[in-house]
């Protein structure tokens, strides 16, 4: 008899749990990701697989970053706080490539090693882009030497520059002669700095764009997306850029590494570097005499001095003629501490606009 009670107990509490299920409304299904919009159908995607994406400096990083998103872990080869001149690829570099997806390098000679590295990766599905190969490259000469002694600023660089600059230089360009010093490097010598012109880099961007879509063209619209937001933002920076220049009391700018070639040559800015293209050229004393009677005799007040590198002939030149100093960044790779803080190419980019606002006497 009790067996049989507790039989019935146990029949009665399975039909209403029975029951109770029946009643409860149904889990609702995911959202076919063909009914997703792009940004949610990818992210749904990078959860399944996402994309294998190697840089070799930090402005193609962090366009790359933008541009894929969700999609894509991307990682710069090159550590943080490294100078990208010295760098030398590791044999685990190499391993990680065998897994890549993407790799984006700089070209324009900046990465001596890129032959060598590429030569050792086995890895035949891994898509290569040389983000300079559709950007127009100019040589050291003709960013390191914008502007000669003896001639009218009127002349149009062909970047854009539709208003004509009668800036009256009739001063000693300290890097116009070129007879009267010796450059340690070729004057032939292609400038890979092209990031440092925002509509160049907008190119380089675009290529990485490009690439991202041949791979991966299942989400072709998501990329075109995010492209379309960062080359905006590389629209303004141009437009503040521009703004600045016209509204400067001097165009002659020392620092101390000839990276800035591209920047001068948009702006109609002239640099005068004190080391070439790499910063580990030295110059001869006698450009070292050049460059202290310039800023002297053109009363320049800063001399600018790169992130990564500190030269001692660029303290020597600010102590001889009282010079203050300021850092105007190249890019080339962000520390530690940059990134943690959230540091990105415009974010660093504002802040040479302002640095050379201040070196060239900028007036609203």
């Amino acid at each position: 008899m009790y067996l049989k009670s507790i039989l019935v107990l146990l029949s009665t509490m399975l039909v209403l749990s029975m029951a109770l299920m029946a009643c409860s409304p149904a889990e609702e299904a995911p959202a076919p990701e063909e009914d997703l919009q792009p940004e949610e159908a990818a992210s749904v995607s990078a959860e399944e697989e996402r994309l294998l994406v190697y840089t070799s400096l930090f402005p193609l990083y962090d366009f790359a970053t933008k541009i894929a998103g969700e999609r894509a872990e991307v990682i710069n080869l090159i550590p943080p706080g490294a100078e990208p001149h010295d760098f030398e690829p590791t044999p685990n570099d190499i391993v990680n490539l065998h897994k890549a997806d993407l790799f984006v390098y700089n070209g324009g000679g900046l990465e001596g090693w890129i032959e060598k590295i590429l030569e050792a990766v086995d890895n035949p599905d891994l898509k290569v882009v040389d983000s300079t190969a559709n950007v127009e490259l100019l040589t050291n000469e003709e960013t390191g030497h914008v502007h000669d002694q003896d001639h009218d600023h009127g002349h149009d660089h062909g970047h854009g520059k539709e208003e004509d600059h009668d800036h009256d230089h009739d001063h000693d360009h300290a890097h116009g002669k070129e007879e009267d010093h010796d450059h340690e490097h070729d004057h032939g010598e292609l400038d890979p700095h092209v990031w440092l012109d925002p509509l160049r880099a907008k190119q380089q961007a675009e290529a990485i764009k490009d690439a991202l879509v041949e791979i991966d063209p299942e989400h072709a619209e998501y990329y075109e997306q995010n492209y379309s937001e960062l080359a905006q933002g590389f629209d303004e920076l141009h437009a503040k850029f521009e703004e600045m220049s016209q509204n400067i009391q001097r165009r002659d700018f020392v620092v101390s590494h000839e990276a800035f070639g591209y920047l001068a040559w948009r702006y109609d800015l002239n640099q005068v570097g004190i080391a070439g293209l790499s910063p580990s050229q030295e110059p001869s004393p006698q450009r070292m005499r050049e460059i202290i009677e310039f800023v002297q005799e053109n009363e320049i007040q800063y001399i600018l001095f790169e992130n990564t590198v500190t030269l001692k002939v660029a303290e020597v030149i600010k102590s001889e003629t009282g010079a203050e100093s300021l850092v105007l960044h190249n890019l080339e790779s962000l520390t530690e501490e940059e990134l943690a803080q959230g540091a990105d190419y415009f974010s660093i980019m504002e802040q040479n606009l302002d640095v050379l606002k201040k070196a060239l006497g900028y007036q609203e």
